[in-house]
């Protein structure tokens, strides 16, 4: 990770605007100033990350270094964009956190199939949504991110 990105870019998958506003309030809420940038199916998600289009501009489009990925959208949904990612070099390594309201089995092994890093079924109220978006952040955003309070070494040496 560069240093010149402090903190990671997060982009949302997601055709629910009151989800992604959920999430966003989510990772404010739980610390994490991240960058969030989003689009609404899997061929804008697509378009995002090849640059494609309104995207074309890296500095304003930079490549995520975590996607939160709804499974259920118009057009493209999850799985398709997902398994898409994975067969392009630089989108094998990129995490992705899938998300869904599904609680069915097939869905789970499906998107670990397709090669989901991690797998959150939505919370039924925002304060269970922020308590994962927490616990999903303190995984895979805070290894590249300053916590906001670290103590410096209280007593050693002084």
């Amino acid at each position: 990770m560069a240093m010149s990105e402090p903190n990671p870019i997060v982009l949302l998958v997601d055709d629910n605007l009151d989800t992604i506003k959920l999430i966003r309030l989510s990772l404010l809420k739980a610390g994490f100033a991240n960058k969030v940038l989003e689009a609404h199916d899997g061929e804008e998600a697509l378009d995002y990350l090849l640059g494609n289009a309104r995207f074309s501009n890296r500095l304003e489009y930079p490549l995520p270094h975590v996607i939160f990925l709804d499974l259920k959208m118009p057009r493209m949904d999850g799985l398709e964009f997902l398994k898409r990612l994975r067969t392009w070099p630089p989108g094998k390594m990129i995490p992705v956190i899938v998300m869904t309201t599904s609680v069915l089995a097939s869905d789970l092994s499906a998107a670990y199939d397709a090669g989901a890093n991690s797998y959150l079924i939505k919370g039924a109220d925002a304060h269970e949504l922020v308590e994962q978006v927490s616990a999903i952040g303190a995984i895979w955003l805070s290894n590249t991110t300053r916590l906001p309070h670290a103590p410096s070494d209280p007593g050693l040496g002084t």
